[in-house]
């Protein structure tokens, strides 16, 4: 006889994912194209979704807003990437989720390719926010 579950504390799978940014939300500093960092970003949304469903489906299952910085170095790679703010829905911090969302995007960032800094080394921070799919 198969059982009857209540539903009460089972966590519901998250398949899709609504992230949401800005060009405007994005800081670039240093030698190096903000439109092209903004263009690399995009095309990796997909590493982006991947990493926020995992933490909905973890952590923050209502969704949030998270920063994400990272330096671009001398030959166009991501490094130092972390998660400097990670907030739920309503605004409330979540500081031990960061390490998380930081292990995932930035083994993620690995295979990246920013245009590389004209001069030194360029630092990037992007906000954005992310929720289960309606």
């Amino acid at each position: 006889m198969g059982q009857i579950g209540t539903g009460l504390h089972e966590p519901k799978a998250i398949t899709e994912v609504a992230l949401t940014d800005a060009e405007a939300d994005l800081e670039v500093r240093g030698q190096v194209h903000r439109a092209a960092v903004w263009r690399e970003l995009q095309a990796h949304r997909v590493d982006i979704e991947a990493c926020c469903r995992d933490l909905l489906g973890r952590d923050l299952s209502g969704g949030g807003q998270a920063k994400i910085a990272f330096v671009i170095g001398k030959g166009g790679e991501a490094t130092n990437l972390h998660v400097s703010e990670l907030d739920d829905a309503s605004g409330s911090p979540h500081p031990d989720a960061r390490p998380a969302l930081a292990a995932c995007i930035g083994k993620a960032a690995a295979a990246w390719a920013f245009p590389p800094p004209t001069a030194g080394l360029a630092t990037v921070a992007y906000r954005i926010g992310f929720a289960p799919a309606p």
